[in-house]
C-alpha cells in the first residue's frame, strides 16, 4: 500500500513529495519554551519526505524514543 498525501479537505496532493520546508521558533513563546533567544526572523529548516505521516492512522512513537508527548 502506498501513502498518498492529501490536503485537509481530502483532495489528493497531485505531486510527488520532495522535501518538507518547516518554520521554527516562529513566535516568541515557542522560542522561550526551548530556552532559546527570540530570533529577529523565523528559522527555516527542511525534513525529508519520509517524515510525512498519514494523519488518518494512529501515530506511534519509535521504540527507541525516551520521551514523547502525544
Amino acid at each position: 500500500m502506498r501513502f498518498v498525501p492529501q490536503f485537509t479537505d481530502g483532495q489528493e496532493f497531485p505531486h510527488a513529495l520532495g522535501k518538507v520546508v518547516c518554520v521554527g521558533r516562529n513566535y516568541a513563546d515557542h522560542a522561550k519554551e526551548l530556552d532559546n533567544p527570540v530570533p529577529s526572523e523565523p528559522l527555516l529548516f527542511i525534513k525529508p519526505a519520509t517524515s510525512v505521516v498519514d494523519l488518518t492512522k494512529p501515530l506511534r512513537p519509535a521504540i527507541f524514543a525516551r520521551r514523547c508527548s502525544l
